[in-house]
């Protein structure tokens, strides 16, 4: 009998963690993961917090760049694997929920430093993402970096 409840408690545990619509608290708890994973180098543990379809388009001084997730995590295993002692902190400046909970706007500062070649870079980027409910759980679709001068 205890093995049964246990297994019927396990059963509902994560319909109880998914949410019905965005909320502050469940962006920032995600952005929060999402952070952890990109500070432990983790691609997939980074592309768990996007949606299937999501799209990356970063803008620098060298020009544009439009990925799908493939792209992209193939531009994460290529600029983690070339860099040493990385280092990240996203402060998010604003987090707007659409009035049916189903999809929100953050922006964010994200600080990166690290070194390559011997030497210490550091680059700071406005990111607007955009995020939808999937599943129950706050996914990015979107994201469109700016690097900063």
């Amino acid at each position: 009998m205890k093995q049964l409840l246990l297994a019927l408690m396990m059963l509902v545990v994560p319909v109880a963690h998914a949410a019905n619509r965005l909320s502050e608290d469940n962006i920032r708890a995600m952005y929060a993961e999402l952070t952890a994973a990109a500070q432990a180098q983790d691609i997939e543990g980074v592309l768990r917090h996007m949606s299937e379809d999501a799209r990356v388009q970063i803008e620098d001084r060298s020009g544009n760049l439009d990925m799908d997730m493939t792209m992209y995590r193939d531009l994460l295993k290529q600029g983690w694997g070339a860099i040493d002692g990385y280092q990240v902190t996203v402060s998010i400046e604003s987090i707007d929920v659409a009035a049916d909970g189903q999809s929100a706007t953050v922006i964010d500062r994200t600080q990166e430093s690290y070194q390559a070649q011997g030497q210490t870079m550091q680059t700071s980027t406005r990111e607007t993402a955009t995020l939808r409910l999937v599943d129950g759980e706050p996914k990015i679709s979107l994201i469109e970096a700016v690097v900063q001068p």
